[in-house]
């Protein structure tokens, strides 16, 4: 390997192996020197590991892409969907044409800054990077390239934009807001106004499971646990297409997304009782499903929001809301009530307890909790209902506390009220 001036060009002039034992003499070009001893500094590491690439070789960024989207095929169709929108509308006009090794941080972050330039909110950018970062990813495991500079890129911090004056949406780091989520008074009164059998006793489960829209549609009866008056999810129904796919669209059962979201619910008596009508009066299903259409098929979100979730709401008179909203006023509900957030998160079907915190935070700042004062009582024995009685607990509840003097031994100190100081006498 060697460095040499040619017509005010610094060549770079080496020789290597390929995996048949051929040798490849190889030529690079760069404008000042420095830059040719970076790259061969470079060159000689990959040589060493047996890693090198020819620059020639190397595929286009649009090439890397087609290639991972095609190793994504058995994947949900929903993910599928979003990965090719991300490819096919973001990353490969910016950057399609574009070898591997041409690909640097810079390149990377100024496509970040344009996207949102172009009105995307930050999460979706953010998306749309950690897509580019997936696709760089099987360049390396592919040896093509030896960093991924997609994954190096800096995300875009959540929540951080400034708001337009018309701009009341305030939930763009995933929080959900209490002016989205029903009250329970709007609850009772859809419920109240959907019709009797399928529409109350859907609505009704959505409201007291907190399962989605998906898992509840994908219920079957064997689910159900009549003895034990307990709900096992384990599937979800999805009717989403992969883009460009002309085939007619169908119904797909998968397991759901996470380990966490195959869980088991109770089932309140009030839930139950309806719920053992409804089986009496459910129409045959071949996928023996808690809540099928007329011709047996799973139902589609949007059907139920045309045909039973709207309608309810206008007749009751109340804003209308979706099934998700359900979701969120069954978590935030058992937030209101004292529930522990990991409760929570495992009936809800989060991945951990943090997305639960971070979703539902407004009802967690919102709550008013008496630990303190529980704390308070406990400690001082404040729980008598008398000062006499809170004079006397107060001597005992806090009458000796063990501590070991430097030498090691064992001392019981007294704290009273007629002590002389809080460390009271040692006895």
């Amino acid at each position: 390997m060697k460095i040499c001036r040619r017509r005010n060009r610094w060549v770079l002039d080496f020789y290597r192996t390929d995996a048949e034992g051929h040798r490849h003499r190889e030529r690079r070009t760069f404008a000042r020197r420095d830059e040719a001893e970076h790259a061969a500094g470079k060159i000689r590491g990959t040589l060493s590991r047996g890693t090198y690439v020819a620059p020639t070789s190397l595929p286009t960024f649009a090439q890397l892409a087609a290639d991972w989207l095609r190793s994504k095929q058995h994947h949900r169709p929903a993910s599928q969907a979003q990965w090719h929108q991300h490819v096919t509308a973001h990353l490969t006009p910016a950057l399609g044409h574009l070898r591997l090794d041409h690909l640097d941080v810079e390149r990377i972050e100024r496509l970040r800054d344009a996207l949102v330039t172009d009105g995307l909110a930050p999460q979706t950018v953010n998306k749309i990077l950690t897509t580019a970062a997936a696709v760089l990813k099987l360049g390396a495991r592919r040896g093509l390239l030896e960093r991924n500079v997609a994954q190096l890129a800096e995300r875009l911090r959540i929540g951080a934009g400034e708001l337009d004056e018309d701009d009341r949406s305030g939930a763009r780091d995933g929080r959900v807001r209490p002016e989205d989520v029903p009250t329970t008074d709007e609850v009772r009164r859809v419920l109240a106004a959907a019709g009797a059998g399928h529409d109350r006793t859907l609505l009704l489960m959505a409201a007291l499971t907190g399962i989605r829209s998906g898992e509840l549609f994908g219920l079957r009866w064997a689910d159900v646990d009549w003895p034990a008056e307990k709900l096992a999810v384990r599937r979800s129904v999805s009717w989403a297409r992969v883009a460009g796919d002309a085939s007619p669209v169908r119904f797909r059962f998968f397991a759901p997304k996470t380990t966490a979201g195959v869980r088991t619910l109770p089932l309140p008596p009030e839930l139950v009782a309806p719920l053992k009508v409804w089986k009496l009066a459910c129409p045959p299903s071949p996928h023996d499903l808690v809540f099928p259409s007329e011709t047996g098929a799973p139902l589609h979100r949007s059907t139920v929001l045309r045909t039973v979730l709207y309608p309810a709401c206008r007749r009751a008179g109340v804003r209308p809301f979706n099934l998700k909203a359900l979701r969120h006023f069954f978590a935030s509900s058992l937030i209101m009530r004292g529930d522990k957030i990991t409760r929570v998160a495992e009936l809800m079907g989060h991945s951990s307890p943090l997305v639960t915190l971070k979703v539902y935070s407004h009802w967690l700042r919102d709550s008013e909790s008496s630990g303190v004062a529980e704390l308070a009582r406990a400690l001082c024995g404040n729980d008598a209902p008398d000062d006499g009685a809170t004079h006397a607990a107060a001597g005992d509840g806090i009458d000796k506390l063990s501590r070991r003097s430097a030498s090691g031994h064992k001392v019981v100190t007294k704290w009273s009220e007629n002590s002389p100081t809080r460390g009271g006498k040692a006895s």
